[in-house]
Order: structure tokens, then C-alpha cells, then sequence
């Protein structure tokens, strides 16, 4: 498959020092073009990744000594990739929510992975509008805490090292289960985050 993996311009990936999420999309990069993927990697100057590289902007924002604020550079990104759309099969965004607007008529086509919160105040009215986004994706905390949305009930992914598995909310408590179809545990289904955490420990 043809996947593009949008990063953050904030640092290079992989990152030279903090930077989480770039540490991601690089580790991505590099295990979906040993299974024989083309990936193309959308993100600043200084990145080393073992896939195509689209340049988005000369440096990473977090070492840029020149005044700059960095949201022109991001919507310039995100016109980019809407402008090369029909070349993937799949757009992975890690850019939060910024590209919802400008992806929502090929919504069917995106993942987008949340690197931050679920749980804002402002998050259920966001998610209800934006409803065509098919699938999220959301890293657990080291201490397993999976904060859910609670005023929009969706299917979405929770990934902690390797291990991934369908998160589903209950529409009465709200609780994330992992799904059967996923690979989780049966044990898992219905249990606290914190023993789902326990659980999810032998899928690093």
C-alpha cells in the first residue's frame, strides 16, 4: 500500500531529543517499509527516515532561532498532502485535529492518531461535527490511563508499544473495552485501564 504519515513540524523525526510523537512516526516509517509498504514521510529538513521524505519546512520548529510561530508552516503541510491525496492509499495524520477541515470530503481515507487528551470539554461537540472521521488512534499513558471521550461513543484505537486492539466504549458507563476481534484478552474486556494496562504489557 502506498501510506503517507504525517508528522509535526516541532522536530525532526526521529527526534534528536524529546519528541514523542516524532519517535512514533519514525518507528512507523520503518517497520511498514520492512513489510513492503511505500511510506512517505510528510515533515521538516531535518528528519532521517527510512522512507521517502516530502520537506515541509527547512528546520524543526523547536530548534528554529528565527521568529516564527509555526501554524502558517503546518496549513501549508496539510495543503500539500490534500494536493497529493490521490497518490496514497492511506493518510496517517499525527498532527491532532488541524487536518479535519481540510480532509473531511476524503475523511474515509485518513487515521488520525491523538498524541494528546481525549477527555477536553470542547472534544464531544468537535468529534459529533467531524462524525465522517472513521478511525482514531490514541497512545496509552505508561500508567495504562485511556481517557475517553464521554459525549461521543466510537469505536477507537488504543496502542501502547506493538500491541494494539479495538477500544470500544459502553454507551451506559462509558468504560473502554478491548474488542475480541483485536487480539485483547477476554479478560481485558470490560476491566479497569489499569489491568488492561497489565494485560497489554506482553504485546511490547
Amino acid at each position: 500500500m502506498r501510506i503517507a504519515l504525517i508528522a509535526p513540524l516541532m522536530e525532526a523525526v526521529p527526534p534528536r531529543a524529546y519528541g514523542g510523537t516524532e519517535r512514533v512516526v519514525a518507528s512507523l516509517a520503518e517497520a511498514l517499509s520492512a513489510k513492503g509498504h511505500q511510506v512517505t514521510v510528510f515533515a521538516n529538513g531535518e528528519s532521517r527516515v527510512n522512507a521517502e521524505l516530502v520537506v515541509c519546512r527547512d528546520r524543526s520548529l523547536l530548534t528554529d532561532d528565527r521568529l516564527t510561530e509555526g501554524m502558517a508552516d503546518q496549513i501549508l503541510m496539510l495543503d500539500r498532502v490534500r494536493r497529493m491525496a490521490d497518490r496514497f492509499n492511506i493518510l496517517h495524520f499525527h498532527t491532532e485535529f488541524l487536518h479535519f477541515p481540510m480532509f473531511e470530503g476524503i475523511a474515509g481515507k485518513t487515521v488520525t492518531t491523538c498524541h494528546s487528551r481525549l477527555d477536553y470539554v470542547g472534544h464531544p461537540r468537535f468529534f459529533d461535527r467531524y462524525r465522517g472521521f472513521p478511525s482514531f488512534r490514541y497512545p496509552m499513558h505508561s500508567d495504562g490511563r485511556f481517557p475517553m471521550p464521554t459525549g461521543r461513543r466510537r469505536s477507537i484505537t488504543a496502542t501502547r508499544g506493538t500491541c494494539s486492539g479495538i477500544v470500544r466504549a459502553s454507551p451506559e458507563t462509558g468504560r473502554a473495552a478491548i474488542s475480541p476481534s483485536s487480539g485483547g484478552s477476554p479478560r481485558t474486556r470490560g476491566s479497569t485501564p489499569r489491568s488492561r494496562s497489565r494485560a497489554a504489557r506482553g504485546c511490547r
